[in-house]
């Protein structure tokens, strides 16, 4: 659980076309620390998406990106002149996630600079526009260093005590788009590009940079041009079931109150100065029927607690995570639902499964295990996220499943490791 105040830009506001259910708007999978990323504003939902069963889904479209390619280039000598590595290609992608890049960027480090350099680094990560950004972990010795990045971040490790390397460049496609060909060697070019910079840190030298250039263009009638197209999911779930989807409709571009990515990489981080937090444990209660339920209509396990309630009745402006595993077992009917008046995300197996993002009215969704394509008798993980971030009188949250859910232990890093 975080507690934030109203000086945060996201909390004690709303989207400016006030209440609304909003989806799109964080990408599909987590990111390399197990947060979810905002990958820019998203759309209203006009008409709910259904299942066979009639149970309301998680919205689905193509968000209107093709064509084109990121860049990922890499430079290891001052002033950045000689490539090493240059132009992997995420053709028709729109979430370009670690899965894609972390293993080259280890890779391409341990060639550059690895163990071995003599000298600390001061790292320096670039990004000067709003939407893109990157999670990044670094293990150096006894010290953990992850969070979100942020034009200006800067830290200093040794590379000999250095245990672990990764950058997950996120939220690509809210890049200023930049043109084919862009190079770092282009002082015009290199503003668009997102990129992580090494500095020696007793000669001063650039010693390794790595840069993502941003060259999707727009569909025709997605994207900002208009709605997501719709591609009704086609197929049949693993008890060969077909999907017959009733697919819903979306209205008009949407902030989901959401000020830009680096705002919200703070929602589920401990953040210095900018939340607090504490555990707090729910009880799923197993009824007759084998259904596992926590129901309030008010939902306020921070009140009188750490900001404390700032003149409200309640203190409304906080967050709410739970990692859990789960053995899936096919064709047993397994779901997980959801219903609240607020923000709520769940991933399974890290893949975006329930969204119901925005400041609304309450809303439900229901995902049947059957449709994600698990291997039977596997263990997989479920990630829940939740924010309360409006005032009002009461806070819906309903939680239902049949699955078994048992906690899963993660290692948090101390709050004096973490940088945002």
């Amino acid at each position: 659980m975080r507690d934030f105040t109203t000086s945060h830009p996201d909390f004690g506001v709303l989207d400016p076309g006030g209440f609304g259910h909003v989806a799109l708007g964080i990408a599909r999978t987590l990111d390399l620390d197990g947060r979810p990323v905002y990958a820019g504003g998203g759309w209203s939902v006009t008409s709910q998406f259904y299942d066979k069963d009639g149970n309301p889904i998680a919205p689905y479209g193509d968000p209107g990106l093709v064509g084109g390619h990121f860049d990922v280039d890499v430079y290891d000598e001052a002033p950045s002149t000689r490539e090493i590595y240059h132009e992997r290609q995420f053709d028709d992608k729109y979430d370009v996630t670690y899965v894609d890049i972390a293993n080259d960027t280890r890779l391409l480090f341990e060639d550059v600079v690895g163990s071995a350099y003599p000298n600390d680094l001061r790292v320096v990560f670039v990004n000067p526009h709003n939407g893109g950004g990157g999670a990044f972990v670094f293990e150096a010795g006894n010290q953990l260093i992850t969070g979100y990045t942020a034009s200006g971040f800067e830290t200093i490790f040794s590379p000999a005590e250095l245990l672990q390397f990764r950058i997950d460049f996120i939220s690509l496609a809210n890049m200023r788009q930049t043109k084919p060909g862009t190079s770092q060697d282009d002082a015009a070019g290199r503003d668009g590009a997102l990129s992580v910079q090494m500095y020696d840190t007793v000669s001063g030298d650039l010693v390794y940079e790595l840069a993502v250039y941003n060259h999707f263009k727009k569909k025709k009638g997605g994207g900002s041009g208009g709605p997501p197209p719709i591609v009704p999911k086609t197929g049949d779930d693993a008890c060969g079931v077909p999907f017959d989807d009733t697919v819903g409709s979306y209205g008009v571009l949407a902030s989901g109150a959401v000020t830009d990515s680096v705002s919200y990489g703070k929602w589920y981080r401990d953040v210095p100065g900018t939340n607090l937090s504490k555990r707090h444990d729910i009880e799923l209660i197993r009824n007759q029927s084998g259904i596992y339920e926590y129901s309030t209509a008010s939902f306020f396990p921070v009140d009188g607690e750490l900001y404390g309630n700032e003149g409200q009745a309640h203190n409304d402006l906080f967050t709410y995570s739970i990692q859990a595993e789960f053995t899936y077992n096919a064709c047993a009917d397994l779901f997980f639902e959801f219903e609240g008046n607020d923000d709520a995300w769940v991933f399974i197996n890290g893949e975006l499964v329930i969204e119901l993002g925005g400041i609304s009215t309450p809303s439900k969704q229901f995902v049947a295990l059957d449709r994600l394509g698990l291997t039977d008798g596997e263990v997989f993980t479920l990630d829940f996220f939740f924010a309360k971030r409006h005032p009002t009188p009461d806070s819906l949250f309903i939680m239902r499943t049949n699955m078994v859910l048992d906690q899963r232990v993660i290692t948090l890093p101390m709050s004096s490791a973490l940088h945002d």
